[in-house]
């Protein structure tokens, strides 16, 4: 319709105007799939510019681009539009024509009646699918738009969108359920350029299917476009804020997640969000205060709690990340997480037995929890179990050799088993993978102290105290540095 009248405008103006010369017909197609022509009239030139609304993964298809351009040159080649002697209205009529046939022709156009298989055959192969998008974007049926969009909303309306934040992976997702939300978005990037079709539903599947296939670019994108149509606000916004908190933009995350408790100041979810983004940020102690208000608003949303003893150990307040753990677990007892988390801060006041058993819990819940699976190792070793600490880490890095605290944990075993020369070349290659693992640093030191190196071992001290302050003290208290506890240098480095 909007094609339409520009066009009729165009006519409109055209007919008052007479041409004495040859008229120049330019166009050019824009990325931003904006089509002018240029007309000179004489001294003057009357510009034309029609919007033609193309789906962005179509704007990036140079051959589509190329294709466009040449059935432009085609038409205008064959056209021969000269207007010696002839009123510019028969003129801008043979150029709405042309306008008209380019469009078609760029879009691929088809009548209904060349219709010939129905969707659900088209569906059947990618060769067909393609045809199908082909024959969309030349019909505006009501009925065959409606049960299509139907079809991948029964598909996708109970399907579930995971992110873990923490570690910025989004869910598995089946190769077929991959395939069909690339064909989801392939069809309605036809369809929903009529507006009465498309719903909000269809525009959140959009969302999500973009975050699945990780083009968080189109995701941004949608979730923009969600928020200028100004209907339901409030969850666009925070699907905003989730997209850019993948993309580690955690201040436009802030704001974003902001705008959500401006319009619904109790929203849980929102509050839980704005928590996750703030850890993510290294904000620890703002990050607390929010979940601490999320248990105010629901005390027994138990994953606040996870967060909260989770935060409490990173500020090294093990005792109180051990009563938030234990909350948690009141609420949720088979959280393999929570388990995990309890187990940690057993494990930083040297209460090895129950940590032991905390992460035995954990991994009876989630036999593949990393976390759960180390801290046991680390339980086993401080309680002498070394054989079986042996057996843990020797998993773990069979499982993945790229993770440096994998290879730093083994040393350590192999050091207390009095293996140096193993456990020195295991260190190394942790810190190859990891320059800053400050426990592979520490244990170094510790070997070189053994071996009554002093420079080295004061060298990797000083890295392993520079990554973590708390080795401080650790180092004063511990009897691999007990040779150096008089030392002036020792002394110097350990200091508080």
């Amino acid at each position: 319709m909007r094609i339409l009248m520009i066009v009729v405008a165009a006519v409109m103006i055209s007919g008052l105007l007479a041409v004495e010369e040859p008229l120049d017909i330019s166009f050019e197609i824009y990325s931003d799939t904006t089509i002018s022509a240029i007309i000179p009239v004489g001294q003057d030139s009357i510009p034309i510019t029609m919007k033609i609304t193309v789906p962005d993964r179509m704007k990036t298809d140079r051959e589509l681009l190329e294709h466009a351009q040449e059935q432009f040159d085609r038409t205008i080649g064959s056209a021969g539009l000269f207007a010696n002697g002839y009123n510019f209205m028969i003129t801008a009529a043979t150029f709405i024509f042309i306008i008209v046939t380019s469009i078609i022709g760029i879009m691929g156009f088809k009548s209904y009646k060349d219709v010939k298989k129905t969707t659900d055959e088209l569906l059947k192969s990618k060769t067909d699918h393609d045809k199908l998008i082909s024959e969309l974007k030349g019909r505006k049926e009501s009925r065959s738009t409606q049960n299509l969009l139907k079809k991948y909303r029964d598909d996708f309306d109970n399907l579930t969108l995971v992110i873990d934040v923490a570690n910025n992976e989004i869910a598995s997702l089946s190769e077929v359920d991959a395939i069909k939300l690339d064909d989801f978005l392939r069809i309605t990037d036809i369809l929903r350029v009529w507006d009465d079709q498309f719903t909000e539903q269809d525009y959140s599947i959009r969302w999500k299917a973009y975050i699945y296939l990780k083009q968080f670019r189109f995701a941004l994108r949608e979730a923009l476009e969600g928020i200028e149509r100004g209907k339901n606000g409030e969850k666009w916004y925070e699907r905003l804020s989730q997209t850019y908190t993948i993309l580690k933009q955690y201040t436009q995350a802030l704001d974003a997640i902001d705008k959500v408790l401006e319009i619904n100041p109790n929203n849980i979810n929102a509050w839980y969000a704005k928590g996750l983004i703030l850890r993510e940020d290294e904000q620890v102690k703002e990050a607390l205060l929010v979940m601490k208000h999320v248990t105010y608003l629901s005390p027994q949303m138990y994953q606040a709690w996870v967060s909260i003893s989770n935060y409490y150990s990173r500020l090294r307040e093990f005792d109180k990340a051990e009563e938030a753990g234990r909350q948690a677990l009141d609420i949720r007892p088979d959280d393999a997480k929570a388990h995990s988390n309890l187990g940690f801060s057993l494990l930083n006041q040297q209460k090895y037995e129950e940590a032991q058993v905390e992460y035995d819990r954990a991994i009876s819940f989630d036999s593949n929890l990393k976390d759960a699976l180390q801290g046991k190792g680390t339980a086993l070793a401080n309680l002498g179990n070394y054989d079986e600490a042996l057996e843990v880490f020797r998993y773990l890095l069979e499982q993945d050799s790229s993770i440096s605290i994998n290879w730093s944990n083994l040393a350590y075993i192999y050091f207390k088993q009095d293996d140096i020369e193993t456990s020195k070349h295991m260190l190394e290659i942790a810190l190859n993978l990891d320059s800053k693992n400050f426990t592979a640093w520490y244990n170094l030191a510790r070997l070189y102290s053994k071996k009554k190196q002093k420079i080295p071992m004061l060298n990797s001290l000083r890295w392993a105290i520079e990554l973590n302050k708390d080795y401080k003290s650790a180092a004063r208290k511990t009897e691999d540095f007990k040779a150096y506890s008089k030392d002036s240098d020792f002394i110097a480095l350990t200091k508080e």
